[in-house]
């Protein structure tokens, strides 16, 4: 009669995604720290940090949901 909800992302993926977005978001963090003056762009600074923003939101979020905090 009812069938239980299953989410899009499998729940096995969980860890490797968030290990994966927060990854990527260190490295453009990592990236946005270490730009020289010479290589400085406003545009630049905003998208790229824009950018980390976005995926270590996205890896935290995973994080939360391997863990078994689900938001």
């Amino acid at each position: 009669m009812f069938k239980a909800y299953s989410g899009v992302i499998l729940p096995q993926l969980f860890g490797f995604l968030s290990i994966l977005f927060l990854g990527i978001g260190l490295m453009l963090t990592g990236t946005n720290i270490m730009m020289t003056q010479k290589s400085y762009s406003f545009l630049k600074d905003i998208s790229v940090g824009l950018a980390a923003s976005v995926f270590l939101g996205l890896g935290s979020f995973f994080l939360l949901q391997w863990c078994g905090i689900y938001v």
